[in-house]
């Protein structure tokens, strides 16, 4: 008897903490609570709950897009401690833990006690409008003409006739043609927009005329640039005497009155110690100068002349 007395209290402490957890706690409330299972899947939830679902409690609340399976409701972890050696928790599932959670039971799926719940499929309000397109509304009232001499509409039979919404009439219309396909590889022309390879014909003229303009220009001033005359001074500014010779000899059997080139190709002469021949350009100067009437310029070449051919024979003795 003595050995039955604990027993039966302890069956009595067990029955009333079962009992007392059948009410649920405030919404927003903290309690401890004994997890078993948190799955992605409601199925694998379910399968949990099954053996579970005896004891008081017990549920599936769905948290972060994961259903947890969860037990009893307590003020401590000590009683929640208590409540799973008491119910066999570890034989009835693989794991568990006490966890302190915040009740709110918004987030419930399934409780004990209660029957399972149905998912009702939601429809959204604008599905269950008839597809029916709103083009213009006819005021029903309205006469087909008041004058004699118009035309008669033709009626319409009543089973033709348009649904009425308030007092006026939808009119139904046929939905707009899709325009016709385009082969692959090309786009709709828009109205007043250049073609595509006219546009590129376009800018590679204007690319094409704005390049002969540049070598009409670069060539007017290489031209300018590239005289006999600029090009016999840059040759003797170079210090180039023999390229010089050979550029004004051919010039000067063309242009044999050109003083500027001759000047520069006894000069020449006269840098290679060539007085010899010098002196004979110098004497043609001096000849061209008297015909024109320069007489004291002709003069000055013909003493230079002069100079060169004493040079000359100074070199030779």
């Amino acid at each position: 008897m003595r050995r039955l007395i604990p027993f039966l209290l302890f069956l009595l402490f067990a029955a009333g903490a079962l009992g007392a957890q059948l009410k649920l706690p405030p919404p927003g409330s903290r309690v401890y609570t004994v997890q078993v299972g948190s799955f992605l899947k409601k199925e694998e939830a379910l399968w949990v709950f099954e053996k579970v679902k005896d004891l008081p409690g017990a549920r599936i609340v769905l948290r972060g897009g994961r259903y947890k399976v969860r037990v009893g409701f307590f003020s401590s972890y000590k009683k929640a401690l208590e409540f799973c050696r008491s119910a066999h928790i570890p034989q009835r599932v693989d794991s568990y833990y006490v966890t302190l959670v915040r009740f709110y039971p918004k987030g419930i799926v399934e409780l004990a006690g209660e029957p399972p719940k149905k998912e009702v499929k939601t429809v959204n309000a604008t599905e269950l409008r008839p597809s029916v397109k709103l083009v213009t509304f006819i005021p029903l009232n309205e006469k087909a003409s008041n004058s004699k001499g118009s035309e008669a509409k033709p009626k319409t039979s009543e089973t033709s006739k348009p649904p009425q919404v308030n007092g006026t009439a939808r009119v139904e219309t046929p939905e707009p043609s899709a325009p016709k396909s385009l082969p692959s590889g090309k786009t709709p022309e828009r109205e007043g927009s250049f073609h595509l390879p006219a546009r590129k014909l376009l800018y590679g003229f204007g690319a094409l005329l704005a390049l002969g303009v540049a070598v009409l220009f670069l060539r007017r001033r290489s031209l300018r640039s590239s005289t006999p005359q600029a090009v016999v001074a840059k040759l003797l500014a170079d210090g180039k005497f023999e390229e010089l010779i050979e550029f004004a000899l051919p010039y000067l059997e063309e242009n044999p009155k050109d003083t500027f080139v001759k000047k520069a190709l006894a000069e020449s002469y006269e840098k290679l110690g060539r007085f010899l021949e010098a002196a004979a350009v110098y004497e043609e100067i001096s000849k061209d100068l008297e015909e024109k009437g320069l007489n004291i310029l002709a003069e000055g070449f013909r003493k230079r002349a002069e100079e060169l051919y004493a040079a000359e024979f100074k070199k030779g003795g």
